[in-house]
């Protein structure tokens, strides 16, 4: 007679069981992962040269970027002049390099006119030794 009471479920705990049921058939099923046969080949896709892409870049007034250069104190240390493509045209713009000697941090500008100015790339090391270790 103690079985009797397993034997008896309300509603409330059917619709319980269901929903667990349910619940961990959706997580299993949105786990599975698909892989094809070339996923897991150890082959290496072929070479290819460089090619194009976008990236996003922050751009401001020359001033506004100038400015952030002063504020995290950096000092210049190599000015360029390269090529950037814009849409299907190339430019020659230039390009300079600050750096802060005492936080390695550093930051690379574009040119792009008077009136603006793009922050490539940013980081926070800077290596001059080149040579082999």
């Amino acid at each position: 007679m103690e079985n009797d009471r397993f034997s008896k479920v309300d509603k409330f705990g059917i619709q319980l069981l269901i929903g667990f049921a349910c619940t961990i058939l959706l997580l299993v099923s949105l786990n599975v992962a698909f892989a094809a046969p070339e996923d897991w080949q150890s082959t290496k896709p072929p070479a290819r040269g460089p090619y194009w892409v976008e990236k996003p870049v922050q751009c401001a007034t020359p001033a506004e970027v100038m400015k952030r250069v002063e504020n995290d104190n950096m000092i210049p240390l190599i000015a360029l002049t390269g090529n950037a493509r814009i849409e299907e045209e190339m430019f020659v713009l230039p390009y300079g390099f600050f750096y802060n000697p005492e936080t390695s941090y550093w930051l690379f500008i574009e040119f792009h006119s008077e009136d603006v100015a793009c922050i490539v790339g940013v980081g926070d090391v800077v290596n001059f030794d080149v040579g082999d270790k």
